[in-house]
């Protein structure tokens, strides 16, 4: 069950990151999607912004 929960909440994550520009979705042919990082967001940002947006709510959670 935990596993599936951090599953759903990177899935949140990724899916907020994708509306608001910062991933963007690009099809690669066969294996469907692949997200590239939009040029405004470094790789590091993103991992940090994305790790303290799931401890938060993780934390909510609590």
């Amino acid at each position: 069950m935990k596993l599936f929960a951090q599953n759903h909440i990177m899935k949140t994550m990724i899916l907020l990151l994708v509306q608001k520009n910062r991933l963007i979705p690009k099809t690669n042919g066969k294996n469907g999607y692949k997200l590239y990082l939009a040029n405004k967001v470094s790789k590091g940002q993103l991992v940090n912004k994305l790790l303290t947006k799931i401890s938060k709510a993780i934390l909510k959670h609590l």
